[in-house]
């Protein structure tokens, strides 16, 4: 048991070091006000992509069309803020909702933190900082702002900068 536990941490660091900055938030089993978030917006209508889309914007985020239906899960809320109260009411089993934008502070790239540069001197600063939030699933970088002399960086070409003037980001702003 202690063996599944330390494994199940380790594998949650790596994958939180993987993906630090993604534009998707699950949420499993959803609710609202207390309630399981219901299927449909209305009795019987605009149910499905209307509710994923109505439900993230009141996280103030923006819908997506990842989502599964929950059948016959009891009592619902509706957006609308009606409830259902029957056996046969559907939710969600999960859905994920896209963020607008996200600030990543001290970002790191495989476990190191992320180099100025693209490449050994080139494509510095904005293009490095599109490129990291083009591999985690965003648009592009917005803004950034350079963090000196930090020692061991990687760019995100792999590469690895071992020396004390190795430069990277303080901050990138991803949308």
């Amino acid at each position: 048991m202690r063996n599944t536990i330390k494994v199940f941490l380790l594998l949650a660091v790596f994958l939180g070091s993987q993906m630090q900055a993604s534009p998707w938030v699950r949420r499993d089993k959803p609710t609202y006000r207390g309630d399981r978030l219901d299927w449909c917006y209305n009795f019987g209508t605009g149910c499905g992509q209307t509710v994923v889309n109505e439900y993230c914007k009141t996280l103030g985020m923006t819908g997506s069309k990842y989502f599964t239906q929950d059948p016959n899960i009891g009592r619902t809320r509706l957006l609308t803020d009606a409830v259902c109260e029957d056996s046969y009411c559907d939710g969600f089993k999960y859905l994920y909702c896209r963020k607008l934008n996200e600030t990543i502070l001290k970002p790191k790239y495989r476990g190191d933190r992320l180099d100025w540069c693209a490449d050994f001197g080139t494509q510095c600063g904005k293009p490095a900082a599109d490129l990291y939030c083009k591999k985690q699933g965003w648009t592009a970088a917005y803004d950034y702002a350079q963090d000196p002399n930090i020692g061991r960086t990687r760019l995100i070409n792999d590469a690895v900068c071992e020396d004390s003037y190795c430069d990277g980001f303080k901050y990138i702003k991803c949308k």
